[in-house]
């Protein structure tokens, strides 16, 4: 059974020092903090409490510059990502929410963030509300498992909407962006959904008909035009 547990999984990703007091907020409101590898150490600098230290932590990194509750340290026959071992250790706790942080490219690793996203996917598509969170660009996926999203946002900021692992998705539904989308099928090779603009603080996005069975997984962009703490 899933309870009101919120948990926030830093990655070893992109992180900026400017942007600390926007990690120091969110991680406020999160009930457990997992972090993996050297994401470990950026939080003991920015004083932010962490439950769940894990990886392999093979760039050279001492465990013991980390300040955790909880060390898993994978040494030998780890075939698993440290950020998937994140998200199965967060899955098993059954929560309400779990927030990525980090999950963005850091430089040129465009595959890590592809990998990024699989983590967010495979925890919607589990029932679990999954976001990738940054101080300037959310990411929202909804299944047929997790079927629709709220989210708060500012006016002008844009959202955009894509299929992911699939050909196409059926029956979506949206409220609060500039150009309305009402039970339409969003195709792979459609580029329509891009770069809408909400123009009202609360943003909805929903797969309808629920009797069509696999509706298809939708990948929701939030671009913020000012950036904050926005749920």
């Amino acid at each position: 059974m899933v309870n009101s547990m919120h948990i926030g999984i830093f990655l070893n990703g992109s992180y900026e020092e400017r942007d600390r007091q926007f990690y120091v907020q969110e991680a406020q409101g999160l009930d457990k903090i997992i972090a993996t590898d050297q994401a470990g150490e950026l939080l003991k600098r920015w004083s932010i409490p962490l439950h769940l230290s894990l990886g392999d932590f093979d760039r050279g990194l001492k465990v013991r510059e980390i300040e955790a509750d909880e060390f898993r340290w994978y040494i030998h026959n780890k075939d698993r990502t440290d950020g998937e071992l994140a998200a199965e250790a967060a899955w098993k706790e059954k929560p309400a929410e779990v927030s990525f942080y980090g999950y963005l490219p850091r430089e040129q690793e465009y595959d890590h963030f592809y990998g990024n996203l699989g983590l967010l996917y495979d925890l919607a598509h589990r029932g679990i509300k999954a976001v990738g969170r940054s101080p300037g660009f959310d990411t929202y996926f909804i299944t047929d498992n997790f079927p629709g999203i709220t989210f708060s946002a500012s006016l002008g900021d844009i959202v955009s909407l894509a299929t992911y692992g699939c050909f196409g998705v059926a029956s979506t539904h949206t409220e609060g962006l500039k150009w309305q989308v009402h039970h339409h099928d969003i195709f792979l090779s459609s580029g329509k959904y891009l770069r809408n603009e909400a123009v009202a603080e609360t943003v909805l996005v929903r797969l309808d008909d629920v009797h069509l069975g696999d509706r298809g997984n939708l990948l929701i962009f939030h671009q913020k035009q000012s950036k904050g703490c926005r749920r």
